[in-house]
């Protein structure tokens, strides 16, 4: 079963962006884009690009206003984790990147973490195992070729964010939501009342495809502090974030960039924008356009 959706042309301009830095870094291509929150399988993405070409080519090279894409049912994102548990099927490449965060925290700490989170929910360790046991076998009966997609069970449990009323501030906002959330590998827990960090001057859109610009335009506040900031990689480079604009959108949108291994990530949702990672800043506070 398939859908469409229409996304204007900066949403489509930002997964576009993204399929070619995953290309130019893995020397492969994705599986699939993600494009507000669900996911656009390669032969479709690589349609979407067909017309695209094709409208410039007719058009003077002027851009479209919006691009179709096709959603098909079995890719769409598991949003919501309310049921006792529910199955998420990542790809090879989703997985694999849990996989290597794993191994780095079992490096680092000496101890396995709690959880693993992929696509932003939590799969907490006994299920982690299992999946590796799986993808084992599956290597083992299949000459170490590896899985397309690797199925995954997330309990309600595990949800990574809740958000809590926020008490009136100084700026007389009362609409204003604090999260509490946890650390990307971890169980640390961030205070509700915590303000400090990294905070944007305007509002502004979702720049990583996760949410799009019918989310509106939000100002958020992150930790100041990489996501990778734990990794061995890491150790000797700053984890601090520095602003920048997105020029090429009018400064609609904007993005954190890591002082020390220049990760960017979305100033909205606070997610790294690399297509098959599932790493996210810690947020703090946020606040919708009114």
């Amino acid at each position: 079963m398939t859908d469409n959706i229409t996304v204007p042309w900066d949403v489509w301009a930002d997964g576009e962006k993204r399929y070619k830095e995953y290309l130019k870094n893995k020397k492969t291509e994705p599986n699939y884009v993600t494009i507000e929150g669900k996911q656009v399988i390669l032969k479709d993405w690589k349609d979407s690009q067909n017309r695209v070409n094709k409208f410039k080519k007719e058009n003077k090279n002027k851009n479209p206003k919006t691009v179709q894409l096709t959603i098909s049912s079995s890719t769409e994102k598991v949003e919501n984790a309310n049921t006792l548990a529910n199955s998420i099927t990542v790809s090879w490449e989703v997985w694999i990147d849990g996989e290597k965060r794993y191994k780095e925290y079992l490096k680092n700490k000496k101890t396995e973490p709690n959880y693993v989170t992929i696509e932003g929910k939590q799969v907490i360790i006994k299920d982690w195992k299992d999946s590796q046991n799986r993808v084992n076998k599956f290597k083992q009966d299949n000459k170490n070729k590896n899985p397309k997609t690797v199925q995954l069970t997330i309990s309600s449990s595990t949800i990574k964010v809740e958000p809590q009323t926020a008490t009136k501030e100084e700026t007389g906002e009362e609409s204003d939501t604090l999260l509490k959330s946890k650390n990307e590998d971890d169980s640390i827990i961030i205070p509700p009342n915590m303000n400090k960090g990294v905070e944007t001057k305007g509002y502004y859109y979702c720049s990583c495809g996760e949410k799009g610009y019918s989310y509106g335009r939000w100002k958020v506040t992150f930790v100041n502090r990489c996501a990778h900031a734990d990794d061995a990689s890491h150790k000797y480079k700053s984890s601090k974030l520095k602003w920048s604009d997105k020029k090429d959108v009018a400064a609609l949108e904007g993005q954190w960039t890591c002082e020390g291994c220049d990760a960017d990530y979305c100033a909205v949702t606070g997610k790294e924008k690399l297509i098959t990672s599932s790493r996210r800043l810690v947020k703090v506070k946020e606040v919708k356009m009114p």
